[in-house]
Order: structure tokens, then C-alpha cells, then sequence
């Protein structure tokens, strides 16, 4: 195979008809929206630099269980995410970052002069809602007919940059600001959320009743082969007039090893128990 011809494979554009979505996404293809108090209709931020996608970390704890090493889950943390949007000269973004200091704050950037700014109150204001923003929302175009959307719960500025003005710099001035939230979730076209995770994982003993084959009254469910060289157990449907299944196996009825043997007695291994091996009728050889 030549060089490159992995990649034609596994994306496989030149074969795929309609639309091709075995490529990765483009950063630049994005839009972000607000949904706030006051407003009847998303605030839809088309003046923006970039935003960063929400991540987050898992908690653990390492515990020594005697000589080794067992990790622990304690929690989730996310981390705060930046927007970089351009301070336009229609003051957009500016009226936004305002509402929201003034929904939870007297006083900042909301000050008519210097004389306003002495008498009136400042301070944390008792809004109705804890939430002045509800979600934030942003969506990724794909394809003419797809898309992703990560929409972000109860988002809260915890931090306004402000740019640096400079004789020597042409760029454009922007805000960059962070957000903190309490959750988030991702959902791509065609797609829906996962059912809760279940550990269907099979075991050595699965489909068999939990019960101890040597418990006394249970000889009759057993077949029992003294000079079987390998034990085997199997579940049987239960007999008829009765509702408890019935374990056919051919593990002989031995006595737990206590720890002490009679004479001619000996210990014997299955299934990583140790049991105790009667003396044979006519004695030890």
C-alpha cells in the first residue's frame, strides 16, 4: 500500500455518494447564541473571534490496598471555557456584558457620571432568577444537512477582559470573557442520548442459581461421579409441579476442609476450594 492510501480507505470520499462525513470538522463552521432573561429571542453572537468547546476532568484518588495501587472516582469538575468577541462599534457585545452586571450588581459600567456614580446604591442586587443566562448554545454546520450542537446549562461570567489599547497595534480590540457552568451536553444529527450504561458483562457462574451445592436437603439435585476427572455444573429446567430449578452436576459430596483429616483422609482442590477426601471403604493402601 502506498503512502497516503490508508487515509483514501478510511475516509473513502471519492466512493461515498451524497454527502461525505467520514472527514473531521472544520473549526471555523460554528455559531453561538445566548438564551437570557429579557430577551424574547436568542442574542445570536455573529461578532465573535472564537470560543472554546467545554471540557472536563475526572476526580480520582489513588488508595494503596496493601502493596498495590487501586484509582478511585470522587467526582467531575468542567472547566471554564473563554469567548473572544470584537468590540464593535455598535457596542453589541458591550450592551450585553451591561445587562448582565446589572442583573446581579448596582454599579458597574451602568453609571451615568461621576455624581451619579456617588449617591447611587452599589452592591448585590436579589435578582428573581439566579440565571440571568439559561443556556449557551453552540452549533457546528457539517454538511448541508448536518450538524452538532453542544449547548451548554447555566452559564456564568466569572471573568471580562478588556483589550489593551496601542499606538503600534492595528488589530481589532475585543473582550474575552469566561464562563463557568453546571453541565453541558453534545448532540450530532442522527444521533440521540445513550440509555443508562448496563455491565452485562458474562461470568464464570452466570445463569446459575446462588446456592451451595453441598447444602444439606439439595443431595437429589446432584449426579454425582466420584472418578470424574473434571467437575462440570449445569442448570435444569425444574421438575414438574415444583418452581425451583434443579443443578445437574457431577462435583462428588465433600466435607469443606476445616483444616484437620483422619486417617486416610485427604485434601483435594476444586474450583479453587479445598475439600476433604473420605478414606477409601477398605482403608488406606
Amino acid at each position: 500500500m502506498a503512502i497516503g492510501d490508508a487515509g483514501y480507505y478510511i475516509y473513502g470520499q471519492s466512493s461515498v455518494q451524497g454527502e461525505i462525513d467520514a472527514i473531521p470538522r472544520n473549526k471555523y463552521s460554528f455559531t453561538v447564541s445566548l438564551n437570557y432573561v429579557g430577551s424574547p429571542r436568542p442574542l445570536d453572537l455573529t461578532r465573535i473571534a472564537n470560543i472554546q468547546m467545554p471540557t472536563f476532568t475526572y476526580r480520582t484518588q489513588t488508595l494503596n490496598k496493601y502493596n498495590a495501587k487501586n484509582i478511585v472516582q470522587t467526582g467531575i469538575d468542567y472547566t471554564p471555557i473563554t469567548l473572544t468577541a470584537y468590540d464593535t462599534k455598535d457596542h453589541y457585545f458591550e450592551d450585553f456584558l451591561k445587562d448582565y452586571a446589572r442583573y446581579y450588581f448596582a454599579g458597574p459600567m451602568n453609571e451615568e457620571d461621576y455624581a451619579s456614580w456617588l449617591q447611587s446604591p452599589k452592591g448585590l442586587e436579589l435578582p428573581n432568577s439566579r440565571n440571568f443566562i439559561t443556556t449557551l448554545k453552540i452549533i457546528r454546520k457539517d454538511t448541508a444537512n448536518r450538524s452538532n450542537t453542544i449547548e451548554i446549562f447555566n452559564p456564568y461570567i466569572t471573568n471580562v477582559d478588556t483589550d489593551t489599547l496601542d499606538y503600534a497595534d492595528s488589530s481589532a480590540s475585543v473582550f474575552r470573557v469566561s464562563f463557568s457552568y453546571e453541565g453541558y451536553n453534545i448532540i450530532s444529527d442522527g444521533t440521540s442520548p445513550p440509555p443508562p450504561f448496563m455491565d452485562d458483562t458474562a461470568t464464570p457462574d452466570a445463569g446459575f442459581q446462588d446456592e451451595d451445592p453441598f447444602e444439606e436437603g439439595n443431595e437429589d439435585n446432584y449426579e454425582v461421579h466420584q472418578d470424574a476427572e473434571e467437575f462440570t455444573t449445569a442448570l435444569v429446567p425444574p421438575a414438574k409441579g415444583t418452581h425451583k430449578p434443579v443443578v445437574k452436576t457431577n462435583k462428588p459430596q465433600l466435607e469443606r476442609w476445616d483444616g484437620t483429616l483422619k486417617k486416610g483422609e485427604k485434601i483435594r482442590n476444586i474450583d479453587g476450594v479445598s475439600y476433604k477426601v473420605p478414606a477409601p471403604a477398605n482403608g488406606p493402601s
